[in-house]
This record gives structure tokens, sequence and C-alpha cells, in this order.
């Protein structure tokens, strides 16, 4: 019989795990609060138009170890394409830049693809998880935020921000105990699409801005599609900006990262469509650990919040805790006679 594994959350992380415990011939099942995949690779709408919402690129670079592994699992999937953007500082200076990576046609089709052969149930919110005999059967059962029983399952994973997955991890003290050390940090961003006649922009802004952090010209990466003279902007807050204003309304908000989009690109002052957004858990302090896992509960955490870096931070994560899992499986003898393979 089939290992079922229930994975809560469907960002990188859980969509990784998820795509290597299938490889391995297990049943998993992944849930998440949202409508869709991808956590800080998600993408929003804009009537006739999309943008990717969180993180704009995968940095590809590094000369590490965990990098030069990820950067070649990279390399194995179709949605990732290669992007060489025209980058500045905040003044106009060009600025020498790492390798970048982006899917396409949006950032969520890399997560959307991992989860091919799990079961999805999107727009769920978990809020209890808990070893337990049924039946003489040991497992952990799972519900959600009203009380209503989603399954039990051979093992639980938990793949969300760290502050999330607090009040998930109450059957084990010493994991949330961690999760709750964790320090988030927030981010306002606001995306917007603009007519302009003017194509003299760069395609990616970094640097120090009083407050700004990052200006991406979304519909200038690999595959996405915009009309003439139309571009998608997405414009971050700095960290310090975001979290003065981490309680003021996102029309203020939004309409402070405007005025300084405006002063920078004043030929863009058309705008067609625009969103503002608040990541409460744009990005997190590290712990030492790589990732948790109770084999006497079943239950296990990964995510971004584990380990180094940022998103290969959630990849490395996720693909050691899979090894454990595998590991606890075949001591269980609870897999099929299909062959396990290697991750």
């Amino acid at each position: 019989m089939k290992p079922h594994v229930a994975i809560v959350g469907a960002g990188l992380a859980g969509s990784v795990l998820a795509d290597l415990l299938v490889k391995n011939d297990c049943l998993v099942t992944v849930f998440d609060k949202s409508r869709g995949t991808g956590g800080r690779l998600s993408t929003c709408r804009l009537g006739d138009y999309s943008a990717d919402l969180g993180a704009p690129y995968i940095l590809d670079g590094s000369d590490s170890a965990t990098e030069i592994d990820f950067s070649n699992w990279l390399q194995t999937q179709p949605q990732i394409e290669q992007w060489s953007p025209r980058v500045t500082d905040f003044k106009g200076d060009a600025i020498e830049h790492l390798r970048f990576s982006t899917a396409s046609p949006r950032q969520s089709a890399l997560t959307r693809s991992l989860i091919t052969g799990a079961e999805f149930i999107p727009s769920t919110r978990v809020g209890y998880i808990w070893p337990e005999l049924v039946e003489e059967k040991a497992g952990v059962i799972v519900r959600d935020d009203k009380g209503k029983g989603l399954g039990q399952f051979d093992a639980v994973v938990v793949a969300t921000p760290a502050l999330q997955a607090v009040p998930l991890l109450e059957a084990i003290p010493r994991f949330m105990k961690k999760a709750e050390s964790i320090a988030p940090e927030v981010s306002w961003v606001h995306v917007m699409v603009t007519y302009s006649e003017s194509r003299e922009t760069p395609d990616l802004i970094l640097g120090q801005h009083e407050v700004l952090s990052r200006i991406t010209k979304d519909s200038a990466k690999p595959g996405r599609i915009c009309p003439e003279n139309s571009d998608v902007w997405v414009i971050e807050a700095n960290k310090e900006w975001s979290r003065a204003h981490e309680n003021t309304s996102p029309d203020v908000v939004a309409q402070h990262l405007r005025k300084a989009f405006m002063e920078l690109f004043p030929t863009h002052n058309h705008v067609i469509a625009e969103r503002t957004h608040r990541w409460l858990y744009a990005r997190h302090s590290k712990t030492d650990a790589d990732f948790l896992w109770d084999s006497f509960s079943r239950i296990g955490v990964c995510g971004d919040w584990f380990g180094q870096g940022e998103t290969n931070a959630a990849w490395q994560s996720a693909t050691l805790l899979s090894k454990a899992l595998i590991e606890h499986f075949q001591q269980m003898d609870m897999p099929s006679d299909n062959h396990l393979i290697a991750v």
C-alpha cells in the first residue's frame, strides 16, 4: 500500500516536496488557502493582464554546492528560462548582475507543474494537525479551520511561512517554539499596467531609495504578452518603509508607490489597471536546521525559513525532507513493491 502524505502549502517548498514524493511512489494531497499555487511565486490578474506578484525572478549564479545543485535542478524544469534584463540603480546607472531565471509564462507555472501528480485542494485553510490512532492504524488527522475533517494521512508536512505554521505544530511543542522564533519581514507591492509610447526604460531597477527597493518590468520577462505601448510593472517598497506602513490602508500605499514610480518614469503616467498587495511574510530570518521531522508523530516542516538563501532555501529544505520521509517509509515497509528512486 502506498504511503499517503498531506502537504500544507503549495509554495515552492510544498510543490518540490510533492513532486519528489510522487516520483517515489507516494500518494500526495496538497492543501492551500489560496485558489492557486505559488506562495511567493504567485501571480495576480489585472483585467486582461497578469503579473508575478511575489519573487520576480530566481537568482542563479553562486558557486556554493547547494546553489550549483539548485541551478542544475532548475535547468531540468521545462518552464524555466534565462532572463538577461537591462539593470540599473535608481539613478539610472547600469548594474552588473548575476544570472536570472524565471518561469514562463509566469512564475506560478513552475509550482503548478510540480504538483501535477498530486491531488491539489485549493481554498482550504488547515487548522488542526494531530497524530491519532484510528481503527488501530497510526496516522495524522487533518482538519480545516472550521473543524471539518480533511482526512487521515501517513505523514503530514507543513510548508508554510513560519508564523502560519505555529498553530499547526501544537502536537510538537519544540517545533512550534522553533517556528515562533522566526522573525518575518513585511513587504508592500504595487502592480501597475501603464500606457506610454516611450520604450526607453530599464527592465529592472535595484538599489537604495527612500521608498522603493525594486522595480521590475514584468512584461519584459520571457513568455509574457503585453499589448503594444503597454508595460506591466511590479513596484516594491523597501523593508524600512514597508515596516513603517505595515498597517496603512492599501489605497494610501498605492498613492505613495505610484508617486515614487512616476517620479522615475513621468512618461508612464497613464495607468490602465493596478493592484496593491501586502506580503506579511515576504522574507524570514533563518533557523539553523534544514527541515524538521518527527518520526514518532509523523509530522514534518520545510520552507524558505530553513537553511540559507531565498528560493534555493525552499528547494533545499524540501529536497532534504523528502529523503527523510522516503527513508522513514522504507523502514516502515509501507510502500508498494515499486522501487523507490533516489532524490
